[in-house]
This record gives C-alpha cells, structure tokens and sequence, in this order.
C-alpha cells in the first residue's frame, strides 16, 4: 500500500501550517488533532498504486473547483524537495496559466513551497523555480512544444490538458521523462479530446485514476458561486462535464450519438462452418 511513501509525504513539512499530507487513513481534509488547518482530502492524495510506482501517471478528472490545483501543486512540491537536482516540468495552456494557476494561485506551487512572488528562487519571466536542493521547477506552455524538447525530467504536471492545442507538447516532453521514478499528474476538467482519451483508454494499470465533483469541494467555495452554477448549468451538458467531472464522448451535435449506434446494432453473424 506504499505505506514508506506515505510516511514520506506526511513527514515532508517546511511548517506546521503547510502540512498537506494526513495520516488519518480516511480524512475529509477539514482540522484535526496534529493538523489544525485545511489539508488534503482523501481524493486530493495520490493513489496507493501511483505511490507504489505501480501506476506511472495519476489522472485527476474532476469537476471545476475539486481542488485540482492544490493536489498537482502539492505533489510536485513535495517530489522536488524530496529529490535533490531533479528536473520538474509544469505544463498548462499557455504560459500565462503556468503562471497564473499552476505557480502564483493562492492554491499553486509558491504556496506549496512555502515562497511567494518575490522570493528570488522564482523567475517569473522565464517560468522557472530552483529549490535549494539543486531541483528545478519548469514551466511550460502547451502553445510553444518545441520548447519540450531536451530536458531529463524526473517528472511532471499536466494541468487542463483538454484545452491544450494539441497534444504535440506533450509527445515532445514525454521522452524527456527519464530520471527516477519517471511518473506524471494529469489534473483536468473532462472534454472529449484525443490527448485525454490517451490516458483514459489505458487499461494496463500504468493510469490511476480520481474522479469527482465541484460539490466535493463545496466547504471551500463561495455558497452563491456554486449555487449559480447549478442554476445556469443545471440539466445540461455543461453541468454534467464542467461540475459533475464527468467525460461525455458524444458530439452535441453528431446525428448518431455511440449509444444510439450501439442500440441498432443486430446479432453478430457466425461465420457458416
């Protein structure tokens, strides 16, 4: 159960307050004996079998607002302090949401190392973080793939992968990934793109995968947001992908939908003897 793994991501700690990683075996994240603040829910953990490097990449597939971010901020944070000169690579859409989301949102990598905007371990111009153990913290923009090109990574994070460009950034970036332990994060809200239906047509064990809701989350988000959301989206596509976190692989506007097809299919033919 990667019980020596758990022990090291509960161990991993700058702070008491930056504590992210439990060791109640079930936790609902809110404060409790040894942990007197907001921490990681269950389903903000990586799997045992990612811990185990059973699983080479832990697929986060969620509602808006699940708390994606924090989750892939937390776990690269923790691999970087944990590896001495290693090499770290963030992908997002563009590279004005590696900056934006991944590393300078309230609930991204700064805030998991424990530094802010100003700390001169940041460049915030070239989108890059040292560690003071000799790791580096890349970030990348999805727009730009050629820049994927010649690191030796020990690991990285996808982030919204289904609003990538396509999927060229990531065939550039995933030879690089070479060193170690050699895993990825995929934190993303659900669309059906070819980039995801890579990760979730696998069916040898090397994804793991979490699922979940906005309203899994809904102690951490404004009550009159999330209502609004229920009330614009309610019934429709949008709230069953965008809140629910589920993938619809049906086109809106396809004529045949794949469960309509699969209805009209008749009896299999034998082939005569």
């Amino acid at each position: 159960m990667g019980d020596s793994r758990v022990a090291a991501l509960i161990r991993e700690t700058i702070a008491p307050s930056s504590k992210w990683y439990c060791d109640r075996p079930s936790c609902d994240g809110r404060p409790h004996p040894g942990w007197p603040h907001n921490h990681a829910r269950v389903a903000q953990r990586p799997p045992a079998q990612f811990l185990d490097g059973l699983a080479r990449v832990w697929l986060m597939m969620a509602g808006r607002g699940f708390g994606k971010t924090r989750a892939g901020a937390e776990w690269v944070a923790h691999e970087a302090r944990s590896t001495p000169n290693s090499e770290w690579a963030v992908v997002a859409p563009t590279f004005d949401d590696v900056r934006g989301t991944c590393f300078e949102k309230e609930s991204g990598l700064l805030k998991a190392l424990d530094m802010d905007r100003s700390d001169d371990r940041y460049n915030k111009s070239s989108g890059l973080i040292r560690l003071n153990n000799g790791a580096v913290i890349v970030g990348y923009s999805a727009e730009a793939p050629r820049k994927g090109r010649g690191p030796n990574l020990f690991g990285m994070w996808l982030d919204e992968i289904t609003q990538w460009p396509s999927s060229e950034m990531y065939d550039n970036l995933f030879p690089a990934l070479r060193k170690g332990r050699a895993q990825t994060v995929v934190t993303t809200t659900p669309a059906p793109v070819p980039l995801l239906t890579q990760f979730t047509s696998r069916d040898d064990g090397s994804v793991v995968t979490t699922s979940g809701s906005t309203f899994d989350n809904a102690e951490n988000l404004t009550p009159t947001a999330v209502d609004d959301l229920e009330k614009r989206w309610g019934g429709t596509r949008k709230e069953k992908q965008e809140l629910y976190g589920l993938l619809l692989e049906d086109v809106p506007s396809a004529l045949w939908s794949a469960a309509k097809i699969e209805s009209t299919r008749g009896p299999s033919l034998t082939p005569p003897g």
